[in-house]
């Protein structure tokens, strides 16, 4: 067991190093400053079991904060798995407002219940309850990073490249957690083998990301060859549930609704129809707005944009103008010489 020591240290010591690194280098995202969050919550909690199972005079503020650090594992977690999912260039204020509360709650019961004072409501109602965050947020990440893998994270080795990676990191951190759950219901299990794990696999895998500009850039990206059956399952969505005649629409939502990544999104667009977001989604409205001059030839054309999905009039006349060569009036004329334009 004493090898363990300096296996374990060794682990918190690298990992604040990796976490520093991941925060401060200039090119990072949105999952980077999660996963470094994440690692960070790691180090802390398991920084504490190695000083509490190797020392009986630990300082109670040092254990406090140990446990403390504990409830923003599983939401880091989780943030981590859906920043991914979701590819955000920016924090989501649900995000902000989630890690605040959870700041808030243990600086609120380490002030009221100092562990120094409350040792006996620590362990274990207040461990109890921070162990619970920490369980629910990470079943949390699990379903998530099911969204985006599949049960094949599960079988690591038949993943490639950085999916595998994903799959690894996410294995890790159910083992740490599970060992952690562990040792607080079963007397007999020492929670220093989760900090052993750490070490091992988790602490490794970290260094498996340093070779990236941007750790969720390549996790979850799909491969280009499935470009095409993509945008099949796009258009076929579009032309279904006319997703575009929502004038909010963004390309977040549509991600969203077909399972994907902004970023993956946006590269089939731009790959495999030539447009970007914003024109894939005005040509599909220009065509829903032909489609209404010949099936309700009696509506105005102010209304026939609006119905088709622009936001105004003059946006629907000159995006028209672009794409067709001619305005929405002259257009009608063409197709219907007996009516003239409005």
């Amino acid at each position: 067991m004493n090898l363990l020591f300096p296996i374990a240290s060794l682990g918190v010591i690298n990992g604040f190093i990796v976490s520093l690194y991941l925060l401060f280098r200039k090119q990072k995202s949105i999952a980077d400053i999660y996963f470094a969050g994440l690692v960070i919550a790691f180090c802390i909690r398991i920084g504490k079991s190695v000083l509490a199972y190797y020392s009986t005079k630990a300082d109670p503020l040092i254990l406090q904060i140990g446990l403390s650090a504990c409830i923003f594992i599983g939401p880091f977690f989780f943030l981590y798995l859906k920043s991914l999912k979701e590819d955000n260039t920016k924090f989501p204020k649900a995000d902000i407002y989630l890690l605040s509360a959870l700041a808030i709650i243990i600086a609120g019961i380490g002030l009221v219940f100092p562990y120094s004072q409350f040792p006996a409501y620590w362990n274990p109602e207040i461990v109890q309850f921070i162990y619970a965050v920490w369980m629910i947020f990470t079943v949390l990440g699990i379903i998530k990073v099911r969204q985006i893998l599949g049960w094949e994270f599960l079988t690591p080795w038949k993943l490639t490249g950085d999916r595998r990676y994903l799959a690894l990191t996410v294995i890790s951190v159910m083992l740490i957690t599970f060992t952690y759950q562990l040792a607080l219901f079963v007397a007999s299990f020492t929670y220093i083998w989760g900090a052993f794990i750490f070490s091992i696999s988790f602490y490794i895998l970290v260094f498996r990301a340093l070779g990236h500009k941007n750790i969720a850039a390549k996790s979850v990206s799909k491969k280009i060859e499935e470009g095409p059956e993509i945008l099949k399952q796009l258009n076929d969505l579009m032309n279904k549930e006319k997703l575009f005649k929502d004038k909010n629409l963004k390309l977040d939502d549509l991600a969203n609704k077909m399972n994907l990544t902004r970023h993956v999104l946006s590269q089939v667009l731009n790959e495999t129809e030539a447009l970007g977001f914003a024109n894939y989604i005005k040509k599909l409205r220009v065509e829903e707005a032909k489609m209404l001059m010949l099936t309700n030839s009696h509506m105005s054309l102010e209304g026939i944009g609006y119905e088709a999905g622009f936001g105004s009039k003059s946006g629907f006349f000159e995006t028209f103008k672009n794409i067709e060569s001619c305005t929405p009036a002259q257009y009608k004329k063409k197709i219907l010489p007996k009516i003239g334009p409005d």
